[in-house]
């Protein structure tokens, strides 16, 4: 089973994931893009921007705008 736990501090969110045995994406709704992602890629989505981590990433760190 999926576990994912986030975390905030200024401008930027530190995702980690455990139990991802499938590829998996988070949407940050109301936040229409972001400056990077770290371990993982963004896209803009219906409701906010789509996190997809890279293959096999425990961890995804993300930097607003």
């Amino acid at each position: 089973e999926l576990s994912v736990t986030a975390s905030r501090s200024g401008n930027v969110i530190e995702v980690k994931a455990s139990g991802a045995g499938k590829p998996w994406t988070l949407v940050l709704r109301g936040i229409g893009e972001v400056a990077s992602v770290d371990q993982g890629t963004a896209a803009s989505g219906e409701h906010g921007a789509v996190i997809t981590p890279a293959a096999g990433a425990s961890s995804v760190t993300i930097t607003l705008k």
